[in-house]
């Protein structure tokens, strides 16, 4: 399966406004839970999962507030010596903390 965060710009828009100049309005570590919340939804060993990015993106259509912001955290698994793996998560969030919508599909592998 191929798991994605949908946001839309509505979505995005909350209750709760951002502007660069000020601090963050969620902090790091409630931006964490809310993402493992959303993970524990997929797999069943989330505690092996950590923190991995957090980055802060912009919608271009602006709202009546002025600009649309969204945050994204990605996590990945802690992985054992010599394990290779390339997952990872992640989910996308409005100023509010509301995470976006997860999506999945499966993935036909090719050889």
């Amino acid at each position: 399966m191929e798991y994605r965060s949908l946001m839309s710009w509505q979505e995005a828009e909350s209750v709760r406004w951002w502007e660069p100049s000020t601090p963050l309005p969620i902090s790091l570590e409630r931006a964490e839970e809310i993402a493992r919340n959303e993970l524990v939804k997929l797999v069943s060993d989330e505690v092996r999962w950590q923190f991995a990015e957090f980055s802060i993106g912009r919608f271009h259509a602006p709202t009546a507030h002025g600009e649309n912001w969204y945050f994204a955290l990605t996590m990945k698994p802690v992985l054992a010596f010599g394990e290779v793996n390339s997952d990872s998560f992640t989910v996308l969030m409005n100023a509010s903390g509301e995470p976006g919508r997860i999506i999945g599909r499966s993935v036909r592998k090719t050889q």
